[in-house]
């Protein structure tokens, strides 16, 4: 189903879920299972920016991702 602004389907994490495509044509493919304590971050669109801030966060704009898996903990120095 197509999200209230018309957009392509919401990101998902199922292994089995179809592509997402990017308004540019980018074919975005959805997460597998996240190795361990790692936590997927799904593709789609969000807001980075904004026009009512400081100068730097200028302008707003809706930017795409791919899907990529991030450490659910910081990293430490010993780990490093």
């Amino acid at each position: 189903p197509a999200t209230s602004r018309g957009d392509v389907d919401p990101p998902t994490t199922d292994p089995v879920a179809k592509d997402i495509v990017a308004p540019n044509g980018t074919v975005m493919k959805p997460c597998g299972p996240a190795p361990t304590g790692m936590a997927c971050i799904p593709p789609g669109p969000f807001i980075r920016g904004n026009d009512d801030g400081p100068s730097n966060e200028k302008p707003k704009a809706e930017v795409w991702v791919s899907a990529f898996y991030m450490d659910l903990n910081e990293v430490t120095y010993a780990e490093y």
